[in-house]
């Protein structure tokens, strides 16, 4: 599903494999398992060295979410994969908690998608990968919400303008 090696992607990769595993298990239910579900096979069926470090189903729902958004916006997929082919697993996309931060405020896949592409335009022109903190992500003034901002103010001036 994704192109991603990175050791923080392992876990989004796990999740909908999982969410695939118990559709698979389970034919006569056809809607996708809750993240309860997913936490309770990965806790049951997977052996862990440590018990604490199978994962709850809060960071279930958070990778779930991020593999939703991801999947809708093809976008969005080729910008990391652009990301990736320039600056390696050193970029902001390749971090889940940075990742889930974008997801969380953008309200649609196509909003993400621009937010996504905005913040790339930001990396390439830093020459640099890793151009935000989570901080500077989740501030109200930050990189995030100036890209939602302009994406709102663009998409929706053919609203304002007069004929």
């Amino acid at each position: 599903m994704f192109c991603f090696t990175g050791d923080e992607w392992h876990k989004v990769l796990l999740v909908t494999k999982v969410a695939d595993i118990i559709l698979k298990a389970n034919p006569s239910n056809k809607t996708q398992p809750t993240a309860a579900e997913i936490a309770d096979y990965l806790a049951k069926n997977v052996s862990w060295t440590n018990r604490r470090r199978a994962p709850s189903k809060e960071s279930v729902a958070q990778l779930l979410s991020i593999s939703k958004m991801i999947s809708k916006s093809p976008g969005a997929k080729s910008v990391f994969a652009m990301a990736e082919v320039a600056w390696g697993r050193a970029h902001i996309f390749d971090e889940i908690s940075k990742l889930l931060v974008i997801v969380q405020r953008c309200s649609c896949p196509k909003e993400f998608q621009y937010v996504v592409e905005g913040l790339y335009s930001q990396m390439v022109r830093a020459d640099n990968g890793d151009i935000a903190t989570k901080a500077d992500l989740t501030a109200k003034a930050g990189d995030v919400s100036r890209w939602i901002f302009s994406y709102k103010y663009i998409g929706y001036s053919h609203l304002w303008a007069g004929p």
